[in-house]
């Protein structure tokens, strides 16, 4: 059995910028640790980061399948598709890699 899946520009494009979008708060927790500290009322910020934290895993998955399937397509069309998420996948790990080090950083 066979699986076709097509895979467009448009739909590459939206899961690399949301992927990009979703990433923003884990990226922020670097610059600003105190985001991901319940200390008084939650902010916008703190309920972007919570939904992040699940979404970009998931996303980065997806990611993932959409490059293996651009990779075994044999159209050259549509190996330009592979920048984009190519971007996405990287800043998605980076993003992962700055929570995961905000997680297990040392308390004061």
């Amino acid at each position: 059995m066979r699986v076709v899946s097509t895979v467009s520009l448009e739909r590459v494009k939206f899961v690399a910028l949301l992927t990009v979008v979703m990433s923003i708060p884990l990226l922020l927790t670097l610059w600003k640790p105190e985001i991901g500290d319940i200390e008084g009322p939650p902010s916008f910020l703190f309920y972007w980061l919570s939904l992040s934290v699940l979404m970009v895993p998931v996303l980065l998955v997806v990611g993932l399948v959409t490059t293996i399937t651009i990779v075994k397509s044999s159209n050259q069309a549509k190996r330009a598709l592979l920048c984009w998420n190519l971007a996405g996948i990287l800043v998605a790990i980076a993003a992962e890699m700055v929570f995961v080090a905000y997680i297990y950083r040392p308390l004061p």
